[in-house]
């Protein structure tokens, strides 16, 4: 891939981009004036991109995105609920913040986090059928340009091209990847998913959707459990030599920023960090040792990779997971203020909010951390006569010492705090 150089169209999208910024206020006020409707939506927006084709392109569903549900009461909507539509009935803006500018050659979306402030512009360029031919992003960090192929009528596959930029709007680095998109009998999409390469780092697999059968949610976590039991010891097995002896391995389930981790993270505990912790923090230890991000803090190293097999595994049947906790969501639109913004991300928060789906993919963590200190871990790597297996709210905001108390058997527990290690 070309590392440097940027197509027109891409740097067209810049030169725009900068344009939104210099004339938002008033692009602001002029589209809020063409606003003669309001509706309301329990949630933002969705859309499979880029299966825009598939609805309504004259803009009621806004650019493609599949509504969940419209509601009466604007109380009831969501962050980004408020929808303005103009006399034609085309989408205008969302919630005061997207805006949408139908041009001919396609439509800009351009999103303001204030009228003199652009997050960035999302550019769909439309063939002569009206599908999404091109799409290209532009802000502040960089650019990116995504191409469609179709195929019988449907996208078959993308191609995206990224390019980091500096301050005076040259090209840093450049990088890339593709989609690629299934199709049921009836012709419908039934999975999506990108594989995009990030040097120094190996070719990474996300899925993006799937509508494949489901099972019920207990039977999901029950696959999900026996699958980490097995792997997480493969995965270590794989890293090859340590650094030093292992006194913890950390299963990790939100980052420091309140973001899931499903998979979960792995994170490892080398004693000559614990050993440097104690040197440095003292009785702080029995915080520091156990924070994943703290440790993640002190090295590089100690990050574990699934291996890209494995990590495809879990990432398939952690995708199905999320959708049958969706079906919880429903519940969330009766929340009010913050919480409803925090329980709609699906995360950790959604356990301060009492859901109980994500309580028992918590419980089922602890539970996987259970069975694997009594695996032989003295068999693949060295460790520490205290080594322990635990899962962790990285971002301290549940009862730490709870998810500890149900990993970690009791003979473990004393013995670590025993030596000052914990609490």
């Amino acid at each position: 891939m070309d590392q440097v150089e940027m197509p027109t169209d891409a740097r067209a999208a810049c030169a725009d981009y900068l344009r939104y910024i210099r004339d938002g206020e008033q692009i602001c006020e002029e589209a809020n004036r063409r606003v003669t409707e309001w509706r309301y939506a329990t949630h933002r927006m969705y859309s499979p991109e880029p299966f825009f084709d598939t609805h309504d392109v004259s803009g009621h569903n806004g650019w493609k995105r599949i509504q969940r549900k419209w509601v009466d009461d604007p109380a009831k909507a969501g962050f980004f609920g408020p929808h303005g539509y103009d006399a034609a009935e085309k989408l205008v803006c969302v919630s005061d913040r997207l805006f949408y500018f139908f041009t001919d050659s396609g439509v800009d979306v351009v999103d303001y986090l204030s009228p003199t402030k652009v997050q960035y512009l999302e550019r769909f360029v439309l063939d002569s059928a009206g599908s999404v031919r091109v799409k290209i992003n532009a802000s502040e960090g960089g650019v990116s340009r995504q191409e469609f192929v179709k195929a019988d009528g449907r996208y078959a596959s993308s191609t995206e091209r990224r390019w980091l930029l500096n301050d005076d709007g040259t090209v840093k680095e450049g990088y890339g990847g593709q989609y690629h998109y299934e199709y049921d009998d009836a012709g419908e999409l039934r999975r999506a998913w990108s594989k995009f390469h990030v040097p120094p780092h190996r070719p990474r697999r996300t899925l993006l959707f799937d509508t494949s059968p489901l099972a019920e949610f207990d039977d999901a976590l029950v696959a999900l459990e026996k699958m980490l039991v097995e792997m997480i010891p493969a995965a270590v097995r794989d890293r090859g030599p340590m650094p030093s002896p292992l006194y913890a391995v950390m299963i990790n389930y939100c980052g420091e920023d309140l973001i899931p981790t499903l998979p979960p993270e792995l994170v490892l505990g080398f004693s000559s960090l614990r050993d440097e912790i104690v040197a440095k923090h003292g009785e702080g230890v029995t915080y520091y040792a156990w924070a994943p991000d703290e440790i993640k803090n002190l090295s590089t190293e100690v990050r574990l990779d699934w291996g890209q097999e494995r990590e495809s595994a879990l990432q398939d049947l952690c995708f199905r997971i999320k959708r049958l906790e969706d079906a919880t969501e429903d519940a969330v639109d009766e929340l009010s203020g913050l919480k409803r913004f925090l329980a709609m991300t699906w995360r950790v928060s959604l356990a301060l909010t009492g859901n109980s789906q994500f309580q028992k993919v918590r419980t089922m963590l602890c539970k996987v951390a259970r069975e694997l200190n009594d695996y032989p871990w003295d068999t693949i790597t060295p460790v520490t006569d205290d080594f322990v297996v635990f899962a962790v709210d990285g971002s301290q905001e549940l009862d730490v010492l709870s998810d500890f108390r149900k990993s970690i058997p009791a003979d473990k527990r004393t013995l670590l705090k025993s030596r000052r290690l914990i609490r």
